[in-house]
């Protein structure tokens, strides 16, 4: 069971980033003032750096797996940080399903750093 539950942790970010990138590649996002179509790419970007930063640590601890390897995770994950927030703000600059999945994507990404709490 716990196995099932980290393996969802693990890749629903994945998806719902696909996703969101899907709606904004379809939505008519002209009606939407120049700050807020901005705000909701910079949302975009930073979700997906989020997904391919939390990657990069994966595998740069398994090519130095050690026990003082464990103290990168700190600067990791103040970057993860940083983007996860700026990913929810983004999300919330929108508008329709752009903006409901750019913020779920926030949120699934930081879950995507709890499942390296719990261990990889």
């Amino acid at each position: 069971m716990f196995s099932v539950i980290f393996l969802i942790l693990l890749l629903t970010p994945h998806a719902v980033m696909g996703i969101a990138w899907w709606f904004w590649l379809r939505a008519p996002l002209q009606r939407l003032p120049q700050w807020r179509r901005t705000l909701l790419l910079v949302g975009l970007l930073a979700g997906t750096l989020n997904v391919f930063t939390y990657w990069g640590w994966v595998v740069w601890l398994q090519m130095h797996y050690t026990t003082e390897a464990w103290k990168m995770h700190e600067h990791f994950w103040g970057i993860a940080r940083c983007l996860i927030v700026a990913t929810i703000a983004g999300g919330l600059c929108g508008k329709g399903r752009v903006q409901i999945a750019v913020c779920v994507a926030g949120i699934l990404g930081f879950f995507l750093w709890v499942t390296t709490a719990v261990g990889v």
